[in-house]
């Protein structure tokens, strides 16, 4: 083959390459959304296998000089090219998020490329193994490599889990919410078991009772405190640290469900009274009370989460067998390739909170596509040794 027949030969993958990506990108407002092509484990692999099977079957009985010329090296370079570095980026940043622009690529084009490159990936196996002699046959292993890591890299996103799980103290279940919304069951479940702040630092916020997120804090509290929030001015006249709530009053007592209590006066910058009234933490005895200041947001007291908390929970392997965890917030678990870790807890509550958020990981073909890479770079070395 002279080079002008190989120059031919990559422009034409380049340009099949091209408008498979724009069919895919066509077709993905259709089809985007639904099931068929996000084959997960173990369809995908006996889809792919079937697909590079066909494709073997395909080269071992066709002469065609057209097949041959799709399946040559140079015609499948391009594609190669743009799924390796798909698969990288994927690699690099789970799922592609935070890349510009790859997500228009990042579903039916990608899929499509790899169906294609599956398919004529085996036609060029079965026309040029059997040519192969000795050790030369060995350089298949590099393109074994790349489906590998093609396969566990843009496939192997339906196989890749970022969920939350939101459980209580009195229960324990075995699903969680998907980075795509759905609901989704666990091969474990997790029961929420305590929670230790060695300090609770308390903190003012504003919450907006129609767009609900917290918008604004102030630091410690203090009786006597004067502090300025949104524009409002607001004095602490009271403040307990354990609290009970009595004949519509807050009076302080150390109980098992006391909670932190403050007394607010909310004034206009003007000195104008817009609120007065308490704001309470939750326990298990007693709601969290908020001031709502004028109709549209509410003051609330709350125990933000530190740098020091610990979550103590359990992890059911089955319904009657489980294990206990004790874990840091910047600390994870690892359990039958998932990793947990905490995210949260319900601020209001502090210690008391009656719920935990737990981050879910799992990436079924993380290791695999080392794998893949690996073979990729032993394929090189054995080209480049007997070329």
């Amino acid at each position: 083959m002279n080079n002008d027949s190989k120059g031919r030969y990559f422009l034409s993958g380049l340009l099949i390459a091209l408008l498979i990506l724009a069919l895919g990108f066509l077709a993905d407002s259709v089809f985007g959304q639904l099931a068929w092509f996000k084959t997960q484990w173990p369809n995908n692999v006996y889809f792919y296998s079937v697909l590079l099977i066909i494709g073997i079957a395909v080269g071992a009985i066709s002469n065609g000089n057209f097949i041959k010329q799709l399946a040559s090296f140079k015609a499948l370079l391009p594609s190669a090219i743009i799924l390796f570095v798909s698969g990288l980026l994927i690699m690099i940043m789970p799922l592609g998020q935070g890349i510009p622009y790859f997500s228009h690529i990042n579903g039916l084009p990608l899929v499509f490329l790899l169906f294609y490159f599956f398919f004529f990936a085996g036609v060029h196996l079965s026309f040029n193994f059997l040519k192969l002699k000795g050790l030369r046959k060995l350089s298949v292993i590099g393109l074994l490599g790349m489906l590998v890591f093609l396969f566990a890299s843009i496939n192997g996103q339906n196989d890749y889990f970022v969920m939350k799980m939101r459980t209580g103290k009195n229960r324990a279940i075995f699903e969680a919410s998907n980075h795509d919304g759905r609901v989704l069951r666990t091969p474990f479940a997790l029961k929420f078991l305590e929670l230790s702040l060695p300090k609770e630092e308390v903190e003012i916020q504003i919450i907006g009772t129609e767009k609900e997120n917290k918008v604004d804090m102030q630091g410690d509290l203090k009786k006597g405190d004067k502090f300025t929030i949104n524009g409002w001015i607001v004095n602490l006249n009271q403040y307990l640290e354990k609290a009970v709530f009595v004949d519509g009053e807050f009076v302080e007592k150390d109980t098992v469900n006391a909670v932190k209590a403050a007394k607010l006066k909310v004034l206009t910058s003007k000195g104008e009274v817009l609120s007065e009234g308490w704001v309470c933490s939750g326990s298990d005895g007693q709601v969290p009370v908020n001031l709502d200041v004028d109709g549209y947001d509410q003051l609330a007291l709350i125990i933000p989460k530190t740098n020091s908390y610990q979550t103590k929970f359990r992890l059911f392997d089955t319904v009657s067998k489980y294990d206990d965890y004790t874990v840091g917030n910047a600390e994870e678990i690892a359990f039958k390739g998932w990793k947990i870790s905490v995210e949260g807890f319900d601020e209001r509550y502090g210690e008391a909170s009656p719920i935990i958020d737990f981050h879910l990981v799992f990436d079924r073909w993380l290791e695999t596509r080392f794998i893949g890479l690996a073979l990729i770079l032993i394929g090189l070395i054995i080209r480049l040794k007997i070329k």
